[in-house]
């Protein structure tokens, strides 16, 4: 945070002599832009261990200034260049894909409206036929994502098709469509589909002709098998692991509508320049202009008053002046872009490097500070909170898969909780004061940012959602649920499955049962131990694999681990009838309730692994 405010204001004294040597008549001017660009992002990179970064500024129909930073490859050095090299832009393509969805609805061979069970078979076609087109572009049609294991080949001969990729991914409905934003890179992948089925053209193929062709984006492409071109300028990614940058090996996404854009920032400057003049570039009207005022119009919110999404893209108030945007990472890679469209102006910026996602909301609070100058927004003041104690809890964010082996996420802590609580009458969001203004809405005390609270129609809360938080929702969870909570859950089985181990090894000491017990081994030893052996052979083929390595597919190590969990049911269920069949005629009470304490932690340990997926192959 420190470092990010130093390079603001170190910004803001930089650039504001030059601001008023613009000409009148543009709001930049290329020296300017120059001036704070650079001044920002040179320092930026430094500061982020980011090894390299290009970035374009568009005003109207002109690049303005584009600038490669540092190095598009440490070991060659070779320098950074805006229009030749080339990243995966992560969920930068998402913002096309709505573009060409507004194409194919200006041709009408589809409309927004239509549920995509229209155009899509889907093996429970009743959950689809609420989801419309327009749920799928703005997040909300209320899909459980898909973990990311086997996502991605380092052999783009590896990568399916798009409709063998959804077919392998059916994704599950959890939320009614239309009622709050959970990001789902599934539903662009189906909105992929929708594209094939409604052109009849192969998605990457449609892309390239309709999209990247007409925009002159000739170092851009959405298929695996890369031009030679493209192959011999990609930007490689890097990793900062605390002490060292560690290289990404280039990778294939299955996902490309997604996640399956390569381009650079001077290809992109078009797009945005596309974007600027209402869907036209170079006097090439690519999307119509009433067709694209979608694009730019809120077009669902998790409350009314905070900033929501357009079609794909996130809405966002500096100082006042509304801006639009997407932004796009994935392993190795940070890239995002601005659009003002008021002041005609974008810019994007793409990093070869994981940290760094600061750096574009740098550039964007600066230039509107220091180029367009603050609208300035009035605070209410406080209304009378009349139920504090409604609001009170703790609050998960909903981006993560429930249905598969990666909710493991949430237990680690990687899936962020909000505790909301309650002192005096006043409400905090952490150790933040909120202020009150009516309609389940709050203001942070530092005025960084607006909270509501969504109720059911019972008046209970369910969930908390932040304005500057444009992807999610954070769903109220109850005290069991809490990832400290199921820690300490999984610690006190563990506990027990000690006490059975020890007991069973004093009753055979102390008694001398020196003769094996089948009795004994089958209900007190076997589960315990075996539960310990799984866990600690499950984390130690974890990090052995790597979490990134997972996207290439699940190790043979784990698929073999997760059979023990099946193993442990039929365990569970011959030592149910062994006790029974032995309740009269086991001598020793020990022997008899350690069995019985063993049978009630194995089933505890059950439940434990059947909530976190770990029970069958759910990846």
């Amino acid at each position: 945070m420190y470092r990010s405010i130093l390079i603001g204001v170190f910004s803001i004294c930089l650039v504001t002599t030059s601001y008023a040597q613009d000409s009148e008549d543009k709001i930049v001017g290329e020296e300017s832009i120059k001036k704070w660009a650079d001044s920002i992002i040179d320092h930026a990179i430094e500061d982020y261990n980011i090894p390299g970064a290009t970035f374009a500024f568009v005003e109207g129909e002109s690049i303005i200034y584009a600038q490669g930073y540092g190095y598009s490859n440490l070991a060659t050095q070779s320098s950074m260049e805006p229009y030749t090299h080339n990243f995966d832009m992560g969920s930068i393509p998402k913002s096309m894909v709505a573009a060409a969805a507004l194409q194919l609805e200006e041709e009408k061979k589809l409309k927004l409206t239509d549920p995509i069970s229209k155009y899509i078979d889907h093996q429970d076609a009743k959950s689809f036929r609420k989801i419309t087109i327009h749920d799928l572009l703005t997040h909300s049609a209320g899909l459980d994502d898909i973990s990311n294991i086997s996502s991605a080949s380092l052999n783009p001969e590896d990568v399916p098709t798009l409709k063998e990729y959804v077919t392998n991914n059916r994704p599950v409905q959890i939320e009614e469509p239309g009622a709050i934003i959970s990001y789902s890179n599934i539903g662009y992948a189906l909105l992929g589909r929708v594209i094939e089925e409604a052109s009849g053209v192969d998605f990457s193929d449609y892309m390239q002709e309709n999209i990247l062709d007409p925009l002159d984006m000739k170092n851009s492409t959405f298929q695996s098998r890369l031009p030679a071109h493209i192959k011999e300028s990609r930007a490689t990614g890097y990793e900062f692991n605390g002490m060292e940058l560690e290289v990404v090996p280039h990778n294939f996404q299955f996902n490309l509508p997604a996640g399956g854009l390569r381009s650079t920032a001077g290809d992109m400057a078009n797009f945005l320049m596309f974007l600027l003049n209402d869907g036209s570039f170079k006097e090439n009207q690519i999307v119509g202009m009433e067709e694209l005022k979608k694009m730019f119009a809120k077009q669902f919110s998790n409350h009314p008053q905070l900033q929501g999404l357009t079609y794909s893209l996130r809405e966002e108030f500096i100082n006042g002046y509304r801006a639009l945007g997407q932004n796009g990472g994935w392993q190795g890679f940070n890239h995002d872009f601005y659009l003002f469209k008021e002041a005609n102006c974008a810019f994007i910026i793409c990093l070869n490097g994981n940290d760094g996602s600061e750096i574009s909301s740098i550039l964007a609070n600066s230039f509107v500070e220091n180029f367009i100058r603050p609208k300035g927004t009035e605070t209410q003041g406080q209304t009378p909170i009349l139920y504090p104690e409604k609001y009170v809890g703790t609050y998960r964010s909903n981006r993560y898969s429930r249905n598969s082996i990666t909710k493991l996420g949430v237990l680690l802590g990687v899936v962020p909780e909000f505790e909301i609580t309650s002192r005096n009458d006043s409400l905090f969001y952490f150790s933040t004061p909120l202020i009150y203004e009516g309609n389940n809405v709050f203001r942070r005390y530092n005025k960084n940012g607006l909270l509501a609270f969504l109720e059911n129609p019972d008046g209970e809360i369910t969930h908390m959602v932040r304005d500057y938080s444009h992807y999610d929702a954070n769903e109220k969870i109850t005290w069991f649920q809490k990832s400290k909570t199921q820690m300490l859950f999984y610690v006190a089985i563990l506990v027990l499955q000690i006490v059975v181990i020890l007991i069973f090894i004093i009753g055979k000491i102390r008694f001398k049962q020196h003769r094996k017990s089948s009795f004994d081994w089958i209900t007190q030893f076997a589960p315990s131990f075996l539960s310990i052996i799984f866990v600690a052979g499950f984390i130690s083929a974890f990090f052995a694999v790597g979490a990134w390595n997972l996207q290439y597919g699940m190790s043979s190590a784990i698929k073999a681990l997760l059979l023990v969990p099946l193993f442990l049911i039929g365990l569970f269920v011959l030592m149910g009838f062994l006790i029974f069949k032995k309740r009269n005629t086991v001598e020793q009470k020990l022997r008899k309730w350690n069995a019985i304490l063993s049978f009630i932690t194995l089933f505890l340990f059950l439940l434990f692994l059947d909530h976190w997926n770990l029970i069958g192959y759910n990846y």
